[in-house]
């Protein structure tokens, strides 16, 4: 599967992992990802991996990277990551925990319209 391969591309897996992570997802949305993804592809073409990130409980998502056994690569810019704070904050509203201020993560999402299109096309069960 194209952007879940341990040693090549695993760009979708690592924005997947950052939207969750850094709170622009919840941890509910995190495993109806996964549940979206297993539904709609072939079963045998699944890295095996998943199933263990489905079997994650809410208290373990700081575990992800120990479950995978490798680091995903996103390739995000620095602005691109500060914009998932944007998408962050105008989902959830209030957010007390990022590394920027709010003004920085909205700006940087208006500035990268291309990560909210890609969080839309990855999430289409999340409405903005």
């Amino acid at each position: 599967m194209d952007g879940f391969n341990k040693n090549g591309d695993s760009s979708t897996l690592a924005f997947v992992i950052s939207c969750n992570l850094m709170g622009a997802i919840s941890f509910k949305e995190f495993k109806e990802y996964f549940y979206c993804l297993v539904r709609n592809n072939d079963v045998d073409k699944i890295p095996l991996f998943i199933w263990d990130l489905i079997e994650l409980e809410e208290n373990e998502r700081f575990l992800i990277y120990n479950v995978l056994g490798f680091t995903p690569s996103g390739g995000l810019k620095p602005t691109e990551k500060d914009a998932i704070y944007g998408i962050a904050i105008q989902r959830f509203k209030a957010f007390f925990d990022i590394p920027i201020s709010e003004n920085e993560a909205l700006t940087a999402l208006k500035e990268n319209q291309h990560i909210l299109d890609r969080f839309k096309k990855t999430f289409p069960f999340i409405k903005m």
